[in-house]
């Protein structure tokens, strides 16, 4: 039935015996009983489209933390990859053609250069990460047979539906949706709405620019309510909005606190590096975040760089203080790892 999307019906049984065994009510008073449950069982819920959202809204929906969004910036801890020359020529070319142009889909060119030098300096780095490639030739190390360990490859991937029904605190359902326009996850494009995808990035016109931060905000937390729902360790979710010049960086963390960059402009050298850095460091940190995808090989480290994710993982990319109560023989207060 249509509205098994929207729950599962294994509680009808255990209402229809728990009305039977009811000796409090008259048979028509568990007939209405039963009929006001279910009505308010079957009731579809709002539509929100995250083209329509606004951040009030979003963090209304999500339970989210917007308060420091322009007080707290968030920052790398260092610059750790050198930009490619060819990326550069690359995006030299790009600029003179696109004074002719500057359409959406003409700015988006310039997001899939970046993002295909940014995967590529990854893969380069983390090979293990990534079993059933070859390293290119600018890989800075060798990899051997033997150093393959994760399940799954992670992926950036185009055009993604994505979506959620969440209760508000008003007890609203609202479905919330939108297309990202790419995905970073371990998942196919039809499981997108299946906990998979780890980071979530946006590109508009120049004159639309910050239209896109709620929309990013949106997605973002699309994505980290269906691994909350799913009981994942990990539900940081981390993105970014571009025009293919300006870019701008969004976290919301595991308690649900938004954080944004500063603006940056990579027709600047000092801040097309910062840039490069950033989504190099946003990919890479997203595979640790997750058993499934993750390059540290199994063992104390990777099940440590999990559990401790943000004390370990995110204190090493971005800063902070990092975590020391790791027993060095054993693993402390491990969850259960659902990924």
């Amino acid at each position: 039935m249509e509205t098994d999307r929207y729950f599962k019906t294994s509680w009808i049984n255990q209402l229809l015996a728990d009305l039977q065994a009811d000796d409090t009510l008259e048979p028509h008073e568990k007939f209405q009983k039963l009929c006001d449950v279910l009505k308010d069982k079957v009731k579809k819920p709002a539509i929100l489209l995250a083209t329509d959202a606004s951040i009030d809204r979003i963090t209304r929906i999500f339970g989210l933390q917007t308060g420091n969004i322009d007080k707290n910036r968030w920052m790398l801890r260092e610059e750790r990859y050198d930009v490619p020359k060819r990326l550069e020529e690359n995006l030299a070319d790009f600029r003179r053609m696109r004074c002719r142009n500057t359409s959406e889909a003409t700015g988006r060119l310039a997001v899939d250069l970046m993002l295909l030098a940014c995967d590529s300096t990854l893969r380069d780095n983390h090979p293990e990460a990534f079993p059933n490639e070859r390293p290119s030739s600018t890989s800075a190390r060798a990899s051997t047979p033997n150093a393959s360990i994760s399940t799954m490859a992670a992926t950036i991937r185009p055009e993604l539906d994505i979506g959620i029904t969440v209760t508000d605190a008003n007890g609203t359902k609202i479905h919330v949706k939108g297309r990202v326009d790419w995905g970073y996850g371990y998942g196919d494009r039809h499981s997108a709405d299946m906990d998979t995808f780890l980071a979530a990035i946006e590109a508009k016109t120049r004159e639309q620019f910050f239209q896109a931060e709620p929309q990013l905000l949106a997605y973002l937390a699309i994505l980290r309510e269906q691994r909350r729902q799913a009981g994942k360790t990990n539900c940081i979710m981390q993105g970014f909005f571009t025009d293919g010049n300006m870019y701008r960086f969004m976290i919301v963390s595991n308690d649900g606190e938004v954080m944004a960059s500063d603006l940056y402009f990579i027709e600047r050298p000092e801040h097309m590096k910062t840039v490069f850095n950033f989504i190099v460091t946003i990919l890479e940190s997203a595979l640790k975040s997750t058993p499934t995808v993750a390059p540290t090989k199994p063992g104390l480290q990777r099940d440590n760089e999990i559990a401790h994710y943000e004390k370990i993982v995110w204190a090493d990319a971005y800063g902070g203080e990092q975590y020391i109560g790791v027993d060095k023989s054993r693993v402390v207060d491990m969850p259960d790892f659902l990924d």
